[in-house]
């Protein structure tokens, strides 16, 4: 498992990462304060406040096409 914590704080930002999430092979856990949501869910993730970093856990290795993507949001 791979843990880390993005700040997505424009629509952009979720949408390119909700996008990327979706590729990858295993679960995508997202935690903000008391949630907990899926990162494949861009519903999750709208539901959540964006307006301060939030906790990922990332199950297995991330690919190499979308570890680009997420590091942009790595903070």
């Amino acid at each position: 498992m791979i843990e880390t914590q993005v700040l997505l704080d424009t629509m952009s930002k979720v949408q390119e990462f909700n996008a990327a999430c979706q590729k990858h092979i295993g679960e995508v856990t997202v935690y903000s304060g008391k949630y907990i949501v899926n990162g494949k869910s861009i519903m999750g993730l709208y539901s959540l406040d964006l307006a301060t970093p939030i906790k990922v856990d990332f199950e297995g290795e991330i690919e190499e096409e979308i570890k680009p993507i997420i590091g942009q949001y790595v903070i």
